[in-house]
């Protein structure tokens, strides 16, 4: 049996990250820094608007 099962959720992120970003690179940089708001979270997909994440169940 696994410890942690990864369990997928969405987070909508903000327009200012959209507004900031000068270039795909940096986009991915300020969705990275944001992110870290979300200890354990990991990025799998970016939406329009939200980043799907994988979180371990608790």
């Amino acid at each position: 049996m696994q410890d942690k099962i990864l369990n997928p959720t969405k987070i909508i992120l903000p327009k200012w990250i959209w507004t900031q970003a000068e270039d795909k690179a940096h986009f991915k940089q300020l969705v990275s820094e944001y992110l870290m708001r979300y200890p354990g979270y990991t990025v799998r997909e970016i939406g329009k608007y939200y980043a799907i994440c994988e979180i371990p169940f608790r």
